[in-house]
């Protein structure tokens, strides 16, 4: 099945200026549902909304690990978890903090085997 190109994304995130009507029936999926003046080409908004797509994927990625690996630590943010000590303690807290900051510090990407990566925070050992 062919993918619905959802235009109205394009619209908003590339052209929020743009004052273009949407062709009565049309539910923004078709090219030719939109008409503005200087209205980008087809292959132009497709190939745009593939590169926000592809972004906004990666980031969903991102987000899932992020709070995956904040689940998985949970255990050591307890305040009965037997750590060895107060230092090991301190660098769990640290490690999680790192890990709710990231979103603000990084920006994931695909590497050469085409998953989503990050700079990831080592955690305590």
């Amino acid at each position: 099945m062919k993918e619905k190109i959802n235009y109205a994304l394009v619209i908003q995130t590339d052209y929020p200026d743009a004052a273009y009507t949407l062709v009565d029936g049309g539910k923004g999926y078709n090219y030719d549902d939109y008409i503005w003046e200087n209205k980008p080409s087809k292959e132009i908004l497709d190939a745009r909304y593939q590169e926000i797509k592809r972004t906004q994927d990666v980031w969903i990625q991102f987000i899932d690990k992020r709070n995956k690996l904040l689940t998985d630590s949970d255990k050591y943010a307890t305040i009965d978890y037997p750590h060895s000590d107060d230092t090991k303690k301190q660098a769990w807290l640290q490690y999680r903090q790192q890990l709710r900051d990231l979103p603000n510090n990084t920006t994931p990407y695909y590497n050469n085997d085409g998953n989503m990566d990050a700079d990831w925070p080592t955690p305590p050992v």
